[in-house]
């Protein structure tokens, strides 16, 4: 890895943490524990900003029923906390999410 790219990955890691630690401070209290699992299953999942999941595979991944994970995802959309960037399409074609610690709607 050349001194850029560690800065880089470097940078990336502090503003997840910065990130996770926004979420504890604002948001944890006030979310069930499904949408905190979800928020925190992508949390660990993010490449370059964005995360490549389906509902499917979170529900899996984190023992949740499908329709739990796919209210809590949902719910988490509705809030801001998470973005979606490309939508997906069934169980097949994963979607595209950005996560975001401080709300779109109010920008907290």
């Amino acid at each position: 890895m050349s001194p850029t790219e560690i800065k880089q990955t470097v940078k990336e890691q502090e503003e997840l943490i910065e990130m996770f630690d926004h979420f504890v401070d604002h948001h944890m209290g006030n979310l069930k524990g499904a949408e905190i699992k979800i928020w925190l299953a992508l949390l660990t999942n993010v490449f370059e900003g964005t995360v490549h999941t389906t509902a499917h595979e979170l529900a899996e991944v984190i023992g949740l029923s499908n329709n739990s994970a796919r209210q809590a995802l949902r719910s988490l959309i509705r809030m801001g906390l998470i973005e979606v960037v490309q939508p997906p399409v069934g169980r097949k074609v994963k979607g595209i999410y950005k996560l975001h610690s401080r709300t779109v709607r109010t920008g907290e």
